[in-house]
Protein backbone atom coordinates (compact mmCIF):
# COMPACT_ATOMS: atom_id res chain seq x y z
CA UNK A 1 0.00 0.00 0.00
CA UNK A 2 2.80 2.45 0.89
CA UNK A 3 4.60 1.66 -2.35
CA UNK A 4 1.41 2.23 -4.32
CA UNK A 5 0.81 5.62 -2.71
CA UNK A 6 4.41 6.67 -3.33
CA UNK A 7 4.11 5.69 -6.98
CA UNK A 8 1.16 8.05 -7.24
CA UNK A 9 3.03 11.02 -5.81
CA UNK A 10 2.51 10.70 -2.04
CA UNK A 11 5.17 12.69 -0.15
CA UNK A 12 7.31 11.05 2.49
CA UNK A 13 7.76 14.14 4.62
CA UNK A 14 4.29 15.72 4.66
CA UNK A 15 3.31 16.37 8.26
CA UNK A 16 -0.18 15.70 9.59
CA UNK A 17 -1.01 16.91 13.09
CA UNK A 18 2.69 17.51 13.71
CA UNK A 19 3.58 13.94 12.72
CA UNK A 20 5.42 12.76 9.64
CA UNK A 21 4.24 9.48 8.08
CA UNK A 22 7.29 7.78 9.61
CA UNK A 23 6.51 9.02 13.12
CA UNK A 24 2.87 8.01 12.71
CA UNK A 25 3.91 4.50 11.71
CA UNK A 26 6.33 4.27 14.64
CA UNK A 27 3.72 5.36 17.19
CA UNK A 28 1.23 2.82 15.83
CA UNK A 29 3.90 0.12 15.86
CA UNK A 30 3.39 -0.71 12.20
CA UNK A 31 6.71 -2.38 11.41
CA UNK A 32 5.96 -3.10 7.76
CA UNK A 33 5.07 0.52 7.05
CA UNK A 34 8.16 1.74 8.89
CA UNK A 35 10.32 -0.62 6.83
CA UNK A 36 8.83 0.55 3.53
CA UNK A 37 9.12 4.23 4.44
CA UNK A 38 12.78 3.85 5.44
CA UNK A 39 13.58 1.82 2.33
CA UNK A 40 12.02 4.54 0.20
CA UNK A 41 14.08 7.31 1.76
CA UNK A 42 12.05 8.63 4.69
CA UNK A 43 14.22 11.00 6.70
CA UNK A 44 15.03 9.19 9.95
CA UNK A 45 16.89 12.29 11.10
CA UNK A 46 13.83 14.52 11.01
CA UNK A 47 12.27 15.40 14.36
CA UNK A 48 8.77 15.83 15.70
CA UNK A 49 7.52 19.28 16.69
CA UNK A 50 8.72 18.47 20.23
CA UNK A 51 12.22 17.89 18.88
CA UNK A 52 12.40 14.10 19.14
CA UNK A 53 13.82 11.85 16.43
CA UNK A 54 12.25 8.68 15.08
CA UNK A 55 14.56 6.45 17.11
CA UNK A 56 13.83 8.38 20.31
CA UNK A 57 10.09 8.04 19.76
CA UNK A 58 10.40 4.32 19.06
CA UNK A 59 12.49 3.93 22.21
CA UNK A 60 9.96 5.83 24.31
CA UNK A 61 7.11 3.63 23.09
CA UNK A 62 9.18 0.47 23.52
CA UNK A 63 8.74 -0.51 19.88
CA UNK A 64 11.56 -3.06 19.65
CA UNK A 65 10.54 -4.37 16.23
CA UNK A 66 10.47 -0.83 14.92
CA UNK A 67 13.88 -0.03 16.43
CA UNK A 68 15.35 -2.95 14.52
CA UNK A 69 14.18 -1.35 11.27
CA UNK A 70 15.67 2.07 11.98
CA UNK A 71 19.26 2.87 11.01
CA UNK A 72 21.66 2.80 13.93
CA UNK A 73 23.10 6.16 12.91
CA UNK A 74 19.91 8.06 13.78
CA UNK A 75 20.44 11.15 16.00
CA UNK A 76 21.93 10.45 19.41
CA UNK A 77 20.69 13.50 21.28
CA UNK A 78 17.15 14.90 21.19
CA UNK A 79 16.24 17.84 23.40
CA UNK A 80 19.07 16.86 25.71
CA UNK A 81 17.85 13.26 25.99
CA UNK A 82 19.04 10.10 24.27
CA UNK A 83 16.88 7.27 22.90
CA UNK A 84 18.32 5.11 25.67
CA UNK A 85 17.07 7.62 28.24
CA UNK A 86 13.60 7.58 26.67
CA UNK A 87 13.45 3.80 26.83
CA UNK A 88 14.86 3.68 30.37
CA UNK A 89 12.51 6.29 31.80
CA UNK A 90 9.54 4.64 30.10
CA UNK A 91 10.37 1.25 31.60
CA UNK A 92 10.80 -0.43 28.22
CA UNK A 93 13.26 -3.18 29.14
CA UNK A 94 13.42 -4.86 25.74
CA UNK A 95 14.09 -1.54 24.02
CA UNK A 96 16.85 -0.73 26.52
CA UNK A 97 18.39 -4.15 25.98
CA UNK A 98 18.35 -3.75 22.20
CA UNK A 99 19.89 -0.29 22.32
CA UNK A 100 22.66 -1.54 24.59
CA UNK A 101 23.28 -4.49 22.27
CA UNK A 102 23.67 -1.97 19.45
CA UNK A 103 26.56 -0.50 21.45
CA UNK A 104 24.61 2.58 22.50
CA UNK A 105 26.59 4.49 25.12
CA UNK A 106 25.05 4.62 28.59
CA UNK A 107 26.25 8.22 28.92
CA UNK A 108 26.44 10.87 26.19
CA UNK A 109 28.16 14.24 26.44
CA UNK A 110 25.59 17.01 26.69
CA UNK A 111 22.60 14.97 27.82
CA UNK A 112 20.43 16.60 30.49
CA UNK A 113 19.88 13.41 32.47
CA UNK A 114 21.41 9.96 32.14
CA UNK A 115 19.41 6.80 31.40
CA UNK A 116 20.26 5.68 34.93
CA UNK A 117 18.58 8.82 36.31
CA UNK A 118 15.47 8.14 34.22
CA UNK A 119 15.15 4.51 35.30
CA UNK A 120 15.94 5.31 38.94
CA UNK A 121 13.36 8.09 39.15
CA UNK A 122 10.54 5.71 38.27
CA UNK A 123 11.87 2.67 40.12
CA UNK A 124 12.57 0.62 36.99
CA UNK A 125 14.73 -1.83 38.94
CA UNK A 126 15.35 -4.34 36.13
CA UNK A 127 16.52 -1.53 33.86
CA UNK A 128 18.68 -0.02 36.61
CA UNK A 129 20.39 -3.40 37.02
CA UNK A 130 20.86 -3.75 33.26
CA UNK A 131 22.38 -0.28 32.93
CA UNK A 132 24.73 -0.89 35.84
CA UNK A 133 25.80 -4.17 34.26
CA UNK A 134 26.76 -2.09 31.22
CA UNK A 135 28.93 0.12 33.44
CA UNK A 136 26.54 3.02 33.91
CA UNK A 137 28.14 5.54 36.26
CA UNK A 138 26.30 5.51 39.59
CA UNK A 139 28.13 8.73 40.50
CA UNK A 140 27.12 10.85 37.52
CA UNK A 141 25.13 14.07 37.94
CA UNK A 142 22.32 15.39 35.77
CA UNK A 143 22.29 18.95 34.44
CA UNK A 144 20.73 20.16 37.72
CA UNK A 145 23.37 18.50 39.87
CA UNK A 146 21.25 15.58 41.12
CA UNK A 147 22.71 12.09 41.51
CA UNK A 148 20.85 8.97 40.45
CA UNK A 149 20.42 8.11 44.16
CA UNK A 150 18.38 11.26 44.75
CA UNK A 151 15.77 10.05 42.23
CA UNK A 152 14.41 6.97 44.07
CA UNK A 153 14.91 8.70 47.42
CA UNK A 154 12.30 11.20 46.28
CA UNK A 155 9.78 8.57 45.22
CA UNK A 156 10.45 5.81 47.75
CA UNK A 157 11.84 3.11 45.46
CA UNK A 158 13.59 0.92 48.02
CA UNK A 159 14.90 -1.75 45.64
CA UNK A 160 16.44 0.84 43.35
CA UNK A 161 18.11 2.57 46.30
CA UNK A 162 19.68 -0.69 47.41
CA UNK A 163 20.92 -1.55 43.92
CA UNK A 164 22.56 1.85 43.49
CA UNK A 165 24.21 1.65 46.90
CA UNK A 166 25.62 -1.76 46.04
CA UNK A 167 27.31 -0.03 43.11
CA UNK A 168 28.84 2.66 45.33
CA UNK A 169 26.44 5.51 44.58
CA UNK A 170 27.48 8.58 46.63
CA UNK A 171 25.35 8.38 49.76
CA UNK A 172 26.05 11.80 51.28
CA UNK A 173 26.28 13.89 48.12
CA UNK A 174 24.68 17.32 48.54
CA UNK A 175 22.70 18.22 45.42
CA UNK A 176 21.00 21.61 45.43
CA UNK A 177 21.26 21.51 49.21
CA UNK A 178 19.79 18.02 49.64
CA UNK A 179 21.27 14.66 50.58
CA UNK A 180 19.33 11.52 49.59
CA UNK A 181 18.56 11.00 53.30
CA UNK A 182 17.06 14.47 53.66
CA UNK A 183 15.01 13.93 50.49
CA UNK A 184 13.64 10.63 51.80
CA UNK A 185 12.96 12.06 55.27
CA UNK A 186 11.14 15.09 53.88
CA UNK A 187 8.96 12.86 51.69
CA UNK A 188 8.17 10.28 54.37
CA UNK A 189 9.86 7.22 52.85
CA UNK A 190 10.75 5.12 55.89
CA UNK A 191 12.06 2.14 53.91
CA UNK A 192 14.51 4.34 52.03
CA UNK A 193 15.61 6.05 55.25
CA UNK A 194 16.34 2.68 56.85
CA UNK A 195 18.50 1.51 53.96
CA UNK A 196 20.41 4.78 53.74
CA UNK A 197 21.14 4.73 57.46
CA UNK A 198 22.19 1.08 57.30
CA UNK A 199 24.68 2.02 54.58
CA UNK A 200 26.12 4.78 56.73
CA UNK A 201 24.33 7.94 55.61
CA UNK A 202 25.29 10.94 57.75
CA UNK A 203 22.07 11.99 59.51
CA UNK A 204 23.50 15.21 60.91
CA UNK A 205 24.42 16.90 57.63
CA UNK A 206 22.81 20.35 57.35
CA UNK A 207 20.66 20.45 54.23
CA UNK A 208 18.39 22.97 52.51
CA UNK A 209 16.97 25.60 54.82
CA UNK A 210 19.71 24.78 57.33
CA UNK A 211 17.82 21.71 58.51
CA UNK A 212 18.83 18.12 59.18
CA UNK A 213 16.93 15.00 58.14
CA UNK A 214 15.47 14.94 61.65
CA UNK A 215 14.07 18.45 61.21
CA UNK A 216 12.39 17.52 57.93
CA UNK A 217 10.78 14.39 59.38
CA UNK A 218 9.65 16.17 62.55
CA UNK A 219 8.11 19.09 60.69
CA UNK A 220 5.79 16.68 58.85
CA UNK A 221 5.16 14.37 61.84
CA UNK A 222 6.76 11.31 60.25
CA UNK A 223 7.09 9.67 63.67
CA UNK A 224 8.58 6.39 62.44
CA UNK A 225 11.32 8.25 60.56
CA UNK A 226 12.03 10.47 63.56
CA UNK A 227 12.41 7.36 65.72
CA UNK A 228 14.67 5.67 63.17
CA UNK A 229 16.93 8.71 62.95
CA UNK A 230 17.12 9.01 66.74
CA UNK A 231 17.95 5.30 67.06
CA UNK A 232 20.89 5.89 64.72
CA UNK A 233 22.13 8.71 66.89
CA UNK A 234 20.73 11.81 65.21
CA UNK A 235 21.36 14.86 67.36
CA UNK A 236 18.05 15.71 69.02
CA UNK A 237 19.47 19.07 70.12
CA UNK A 238 21.03 20.26 66.87
CA UNK A 239 20.30 23.97 66.53
CA UNK A 240 19.08 25.44 63.28
CA UNK A 241 21.78 28.08 62.58
CA UNK A 242 19.33 30.51 61.02
CA UNK A 243 16.35 30.33 63.36
CA UNK A 244 18.21 29.30 66.50
CA UNK A 245 15.85 26.46 67.42
CA UNK A 246 16.28 22.73 68.03
CA UNK A 247 14.02 20.16 66.33
CA UNK A 248 11.79 19.86 69.40
CA UNK A 249 10.61 23.43 68.74
CA UNK A 250 9.34 22.39 65.31
CA UNK A 251 7.31 19.57 66.84
CA UNK A 252 5.96 21.88 69.55
CA UNK A 253 5.05 24.58 67.04
CA UNK A 254 3.30 22.14 64.69
CA UNK A 255 1.39 20.22 67.36
CA UNK A 256 3.25 16.91 67.08
CA UNK A 257 2.82 15.52 70.57
CA UNK A 258 4.10 12.01 69.88
CA UNK A 259 7.30 13.32 68.32
CA UNK A 260 7.86 15.65 71.25
CA UNK A 261 7.61 12.68 73.63
CA UNK A 262 10.02 10.57 71.59
CA UNK A 263 12.56 13.37 71.36
CA UNK A 264 12.61 13.78 75.13
CA UNK A 265 13.23 10.05 75.50
CA UNK A 266 16.26 10.40 73.22
CA UNK A 267 17.75 13.31 75.08
CA UNK A 268 16.10 16.39 73.60
CA UNK A 269 16.42 19.35 75.96
CA UNK A 270 12.87 20.09 77.06
CA UNK A 271 14.01 23.43 78.49
CA UNK A 272 15.98 24.60 75.45
CA UNK A 273 15.49 28.29 74.69
CA UNK A 274 15.08 30.29 71.52
CA UNK A 275 16.82 33.64 71.04
CA UNK A 276 13.82 35.27 72.73
CA UNK A 277 13.90 33.00 75.76
CA UNK A 278 10.92 30.88 74.75
CA UNK A 279 11.02 27.16 75.55
CA UNK A 280 9.11 24.38 73.73
CA UNK A 281 6.41 24.76 76.40
CA UNK A 282 5.99 28.45 75.54
CA UNK A 283 5.76 27.60 71.85
CA UNK A 284 3.18 24.84 72.34
CA UNK A 285 1.03 27.12 74.53
CA UNK A 286 1.35 30.00 72.08
CA UNK A 287 0.07 27.83 69.22
CA UNK A 288 -2.68 26.22 71.30
CA UNK A 289 -1.41 22.64 71.07
CA UNK A 290 -2.80 21.15 74.28
CA UNK A 291 -1.60 17.65 73.33
CA UNK A 292 2.00 18.87 73.14
CA UNK A 293 1.62 20.83 76.37
CA UNK A 294 0.45 17.67 78.13
CA UNK A 295 3.39 15.67 76.77
CA UNK A 296 5.90 18.31 77.86
CA UNK A 297 4.41 18.56 81.35
CA UNK A 298 4.88 14.80 81.80
CA UNK A 299 8.64 15.36 81.68
CA UNK A 300 10.07 15.31 85.20
CA UNK A 301 12.54 18.14 84.63
CA UNK A 302 10.43 20.61 82.69
CA UNK A 303 10.75 24.18 83.96
CA UNK A 304 7.21 25.51 84.05
CA UNK A 305 8.44 28.84 85.41
CA UNK A 306 10.91 29.63 82.63
CA UNK A 307 10.56 33.27 81.62
CA UNK A 308 10.65 34.42 78.01
CA UNK A 309 11.71 37.84 76.77
CA UNK A 310 8.47 38.39 74.85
Amino acid sequence: MVQLLLQHGAKLEVENENRSPLVGAIVSGNVNVVRELVQNGADVNSTSIEGFSSIAIASSFGCVDVLQELPKHAPVLDNGMTPLFAASEGGNFDAVKLLLEQCTSVHVEGELRSPLHGASLHGQLDIVKLLLEHVADANCLDSDGWTALHMPAQNGHVGTIQELLQHDAPITMLSKGWTPLCVASENGHLGVVKILLAYGADHNIICKGDQTALCFAASKEFTDIVMELLRFGANANATNPVFGVTPIFLASMNGHGNITKERVQYGADINAKKYNGQTPLHVAIKHGHINVVNQILQSSNVNVNAASLV
